[in-house]
């Protein structure tokens, strides 16, 4: 008894630490110009510290597809003052992560350590991130290695379903440029496309950065400033970021013989993040995805793999996804519980539920600084705020039954729709597929 006491206690101090915890956030600029975004937390041991590029998508065209994300992945391997066995060795002493990401909206450059690793670590990233050597032998494995998952992805119905959803929602938009590439422009980028590209986006004005840990302001500003001071200044005016396409119903099939399955996912345009509505669709769709998984997986037996959800991206989409071997059966039964939610608001008793596991699992995404400081910079982008980060469980806490009710007859009009299958094994009803909302 008396152990179990002392475990108790352990876990109570243990969870409360970041309650305990003194915090002082906010933002401020460095003397070129960048705007940084920080979270000071005095019991951190682990910081973070992310370089935001504005843009995703908007930087690119068909023909440059892929070039982001290629040269954040090589400036994390080598630069002027760290080679890449020496940046790796550096690395590895002191637990450091050193990461990139590439999406629709931004790309990052991470570095999250341990707070005693913090001058040594930001030492790397800002040379990393001023003085990259982009060396030939490593362009070329990195290239290779990129190829190589493309290729794979692509051999993939399951995931290749989602390019025939998007050929269908995102035609003639900007984010049909993914930040992926395809083999052939990943292949034929040189190191000066990437030296020239770095140059290009690495500005005052396109950039900012976000840090989470324990530094206080006054110390991270003078550490910040020498690291990334001759970032070179430069404005930042992108093209309007245009509005999908709603409108008609739309499938596109693809054909893949021997497929033992069918993979269907389907998109709609959903409210833009600023939007009161937006909200209550997310929850919506949180419930959707509840509801597609009792009909058609536990009483129906027709799947093993369904869900619904919203993106939180500056022109997002809401969508539906399922894999089974009766999709004309299954469709049925999708659009019978979608327009079941366009109908009737969704019992309180539910709606509590569903935001509780919500705003549960939204606290416990946001523990790690890595991924708080992910968040802000998403929210500065999304939202044009990073504050609305911090809103955000208030405005789930306001969601009503009559809101997701208004929310889902509103935006869930139509369905531009992809389906991998072998249609001689597992035919597609075009004409059921086409009927939803009719």
């Amino acid at each position: 008894m008396f152990k179990k006491a002392i475990v108790i206690l352990v876990v109570f101090l243990l969870s409360a630490l970041p309650l305990m915890a003194k915090e002082e956030g906010g933002q401020f600029y460095l003397n070129n110009g960048i705007k940084v975004i920080f979270r000071q937390i005095e019991a951190s041991q682990i910081g973070s510290l992310s370089l935001f590029v504005r843009g995703g998508c908007l930087n690119l065209t068909k023909e440059t597809t892929g070039l982001e994300k290629l040269t954040l992945q090589l400036m994390l391997k080598g630069c002027k003052r760290y080679s890449k066995d020496r940046l790796d060795k550096e690395l590895s002493q002191m637990g450091t992560r050193f990461t990139s990401s590439s999406g629709y909206d931004y790309s990052y450059l991470n570095i999250t350590f341990l707070d005693r690793y913090f001058d040594r670590s930001l030492d790397i990233f800002s040379d990393c991130t001023l003085n990259p050597l982009f060396d030939p032998k490593e362009l070329s494995l990195l290239q290779g290695k990129l190829v190589a998952g493309l290729k794979r992805r692509y051999a993939d119905a399951d995931e290749m379903v989602w390019y025939k959803a998007n050929e269908a929602l995102m035609e003639g938009h900007p984010y049909i440029n993914y930040q992926e590439g395809t083999p052939q422009t990943i292949e034929g980028f040189t190191g000066e496309d990437l030296f020239g590209y770095r140059t290009k986006v690495i500005r005052t004005g396109q950039v900012f950065l976000v840090y989470v840990g324990g530094l206080p302001k006054g110390d991270l500003e003078e550490r910040l400033n020498r690291a990334f001071g001759a970032i070179p200044k430069g404005d930042y005016n992108p093209p309007p970021l245009p509005q999908f396409r709603g409108g008609a119903n739309q499938l596109v099939v693809a054909e893949k013989s021997g497929l033992p399955t069918a993979y269907i996912a389907g998109k709609f345009v959903a409210p833009p993040p600023t939007s009161p509505d937006y909200p209550a669709l997310q929850v919506g769709m949180r419930l959707l995805s509840t509801n597609l998984g009792l009909s058609l997986r536990t009483k129906h037996a027709l799947t093993y793999a369904t869900w619904s959800f919203a993106t939180s991206y500056r022109r997002p989409w809401g969508g539906v996804y399922i894999s089974t071997a009766k999709p004309n059966e299954a469709i049925k039964l999708i659009y019978a519980e979608i327009e079941k939610m366009k109908k009737e608001p969704p019992p309180q008793d539910e709606l509590r539920n569903q935001l509780t596991r919500y705003i549960t699992l939204f606290y416990y995404q946001n523990e790690m600084a890595e991924n708080q400081v992910q968040n802000l910079g998403a929210a500065e982008i999304s939202y044009g705020d990073w504050r609305y980060h911090y809103q955000w469980v208030d405005e789930l806490k306001k969601v009503t039954p009559q809101d997701v009710l208004r929310a889902m007859s509103k935006y869930f009009t139509h369905l531009k729709i992809g389906v991998y299958t072998d249609s001689e094994r597992i035919p597609i009803q075009r004409k059921l597929f086409l009927s939803f909302g009719s």
